[in-house]
């Protein structure tokens, strides 16, 4: 066009100066309306990114005291603790393996089983240590206290945060469930949240104090009424009209755990409809509170260590994971363990007047129906394989489970070849270097990466 111009002026020369001044100022007001047009697209940008609110998504599970009477495993023998061990390390991996935040919520008996079994108090890679350590993981204290009579339990939260110490954690803070008010029906519970604002001692480690800096999973008999909510606050008073009223005068925080059964990951779940619950009310959120500066959505994916030795239980896991990671990468989900969610909402929230309480029954919706992914989504989720860890040294691990998997070199030449289904490859016999993989997945897809 500026050729095009010129050679017009060229043309007609007693018409150039008012031309020039002509093409001037057409030029001006060009670049006034594309800066203004393109300020416009840059409001719009951070007005969408200052209203998003996003889904602060973490894993956590609690063990039971009760556990042995699910899938038959004695912690206190050494063979039974080895099997639930590499059953909770393919979780824990299949988490790392996915970049996902676990919070690990565990009883006595499983504490008591690593310290025996493992001789955690004096060794440094004993699983509780090992989980503590890993990034986004913590480990917590969850607690049914019952010091005397059948199934008793000598051990409360105080004497939990020793055991824990002893295996090598740091501190714990989170109180992992409570009963958050009074119950009569199915059998008379007393709330046991409140007596922790001032530190307790324990009951078979007297000489410990501890109190929570968070509670987290109001809980009720046979969980007929949980407080399951959204939002962090801190609770007035243990009572049905107390509990979700925020009192910046109280010592205790209550940390929401979102909704309740529509994101546990039991043994019998189906993968995709919970993958699809999470995403369908990752979308809800955007949709009904955008643009709600107080808004915040704090939501767990149950698990419990019962379910785990239960066949594919991993691999289910690694579906869930894989499913949304379409929902991760548009930041609709935003992966956060408690402490780190608590430490984001301080920083949003700095006024301890602030607080945001939302029940279930009173928030979002949620469905098992499949959300509209775009087509480029479902294909990179149905063929994403995650290896991990790369590098590696010891051994592979792949999500999900490959039916056939070729080791190749840099020159293309075939180094190892497994034909049955697996999980994990030992390759301690490989010479160190690169290595392309070609892997065939369940559902006959191949793929190739290195």
């Amino acid at each position: 066009m500026g050729l095009q111009v010129n050679a017009w002026l060229n043309k007609f020369p007693h018409n150039k100066p008012r031309a020039v001044a002509a093409v001037k100022a057409l030029k001006s007001c060009f670049m006034i309306r594309l800066l203004a047009f393109m300020f416009c697209i840059l409001c719009c940008c951070l007005t969408s990114l200052a209203q998003s609110v996003p889904v602060y998504l973490y894993f956590a599970s609690h063990n039971e005291t009760n556990d042995q009477s699910f899938h038959g495993l004695n912690y206190n023998t050494p063979t039974d603790y080895a099997l639930m061990r590499a059953h909770v390390r393919r979780v824990c991996d299949t988490l790392l393996a996915h970049g996902a935040p676990y919070d690990m919520m565990l009883e006595s008996n499983f504490i008591l089983g690593c310290l025996k079994n493992e001789n955690a108090a004096v060794s440094g890679n004993d699983l509780i240590e090992w989980v503590s350590q890993q990034p986004g993981f913590s480990v917590q204290p969850h607690n049914h206290f019952k010091p005397f009579g059948v199934g008793a339990n000598p051990y409360n939260y105080a004497d939990l945060v020793y055991l824990l110490d002893s295996c090598g954690v740091d501190t714990a803070q989170v109180m992992g469930g409570f009963i958050w008010r009074d119950f009569t029906n199915p059998v008379a519970v007393s709330e046991d949240w409140t007596d922790w604002q001032t530190p307790r001692p324990g009951f078979t480690f007297p000489q410990v104090r501890w109190r929570p800096t968070l509670l987290w999973g109001g809980g009720s008999p046979n969980h007929i009424d949980d407080f399951s909510a959204f939002g962090v606050w801190k609770p007035t008073a243990a009572t049905q009209a107390g509990f979700g009223q925020h009192d910046s005068d109280q010592m205790l925080i209550n940390f929401g755990n979102g909704c309740g059964d529509d994101f546990v990951l039991w043994d019998t779940t189906n993968a995709y409809q919970l993958a699809y619950r999470i995403m369908n009310f990752a979308d809800s959120v955007q949709a009904y509170f955008s643009g709600d500066p107080d808004a915040f959505f704090n939501q767990k994916v149950m698990m419990n260590f019962r379910h785990f030795p239960a066949a594919g239980y991993a691999e289910k896991l690694g579906l869930v994971l894989r499913l949304i990671q379409p929902y991760i990468d548009n930041g609709k989900i935003r992966f956060s363990g408690i402490m780190e969610t608590w430490e984001s909402w301080k920083t949003l929230h700095p006024d301890p007047e602030q607080s945001f309480v939302l029940r279930c029954e009173d928030g979002v919706t949620v469905s098992s129906v499949k959300p509209l992914l775009t087509t480029t989504a479902v294909k990179e989720v149905e063929t994403r394989t995650i290896v991990w860890p790369n590098p590696a040294s010891e051994s592979i691990c792949f999500q999900p489970t490959v039916k056939r998997l070729s080791l190749l070199d840099v020159w293309g030449k075939l180094v190892m070849e497994v034909s049955e289904e697996t999980t994990c490859v030992d390759i301690t016999g490989l010479t160190p270097g690169v290595y392309f993989y070609r892997s065939e997945l369940g559902n006959g897809k191949i793929v190739v990466q290195r």
